[in-house]
């Protein structure tokens, strides 16, 4: 069974980021939060910056990476999950 990808996710205003030395850094500027993206979850990040449609986003990290789509779903369901748990994505 797959995992459940929501159709598009969009960056709240508050959400600034910027690639530092290849990773991904985001700063909720109005909670005063940061994180810091591995290699693969700041190309996630980009893909899902770049394409905002989520299922072209998943097809492009396919290109990517060598890696069964259904895992890589899953993968990217579960770091869109975190991140609208932690307000730095949001799902419309």
């Amino acid at each position: 069974m797959s995992a459940e990808l929501p159709e598009t996710v969009s960056i709240p205003e508050t959400v600034l980021w910027q690639e530092v030395g290849g990773e991904i850094v985001l700063l909720d500027v109005h909670e005063g939060e940061y994180r810091s993206l591995n290699d693969v979850g700041s190309e996630m990040w980009k893909a899902l910056e770049q394409c905002r449609d989520v299922a072209a986003a998943h097809s492009r990290l396919c290109g990517l990476y060598d890696v069964d789509p259904d895992v890589l779903r899953a993968d990217l369901a579960g770091f869109i999950a975190r991140l609208v748990e932690r307000q730095m994505l949001r799902i419309p």
